[in-house]
C-alpha cells in the first residue's frame, strides 16, 4: 500500500489484506509475508523492522498493552474472535508477518548499509 522514506535508511512499509472474511474460499485466509524476503537484497535490505499503529504514531506494542489491560473486564465470551490481532511482531525472532482479512499493518523499517546499520 505505501513504501515512504522518512529519514535516510528508515522507510515506513504498510501492507493490506485484500480480501474479507468468507469473500473468498482461498485469497480469504491469513496471508503471511516474510520482510525478510520481500525485496531484492541488492537494492534494499532490512536491518530491523517494528510495527507500529496504522498512523506510525504509537507503538504497536503499547496497543497491545492497553488491549490487555482492557480484557481485565470480563465478560461471557473473553476468547479474541481474532487472534492473529494479537501476534506480537518480533523482526529479530522471525520476519514473517501475518495479516488478517482486510486488515492493515504499518512497519518502520532500518534498511542495512554496506558499512553499518541505520536505526531511528
Amino acid at each position: 500500500m505505501t513504501l515512504q522514506a522518512l529519514s535516510e535508511g528508515v522507510l515506513m512499509l504498510r501492507l493490506s489484506h485484500q480480501f474479507g472474511i468468507n469473500e473468498d474460499p482461498h485469497f480469504s485466509g491469513i496471508a503471511s509475508v516474510d520482510l525478510a524476503q520481500m525485496f531484492d537484497p541488492s537494492v534494499l535490505s532490512i536491518a530491523h523492522a517494528r510495527e507500529v499503529s496504522l498512523t506510525n504514531n504509537q507503538e504497536k506494542s503499547e496497543i497491545l498493552k492497553k488491549r490487555r489491560s482492557n480484557l481485565q473486564w470480563k465478560t461471557e465470551d473473553t476468547a479474541a474472535p481474532h487472534p492473529w490481532r494479537a501476534a506480537v511482531f518480533d523482526f529479530a525472532k522471525n520476519s514473517t508477518i501475518l495479516l488478517g482479512p482486510l486488515e492493515i499493518k504499518t512497519f518502520i523499517l532500518e534498511l542495512k548499509t554496506s558499512s553499518t546499520t541505520i536505526s531511528i
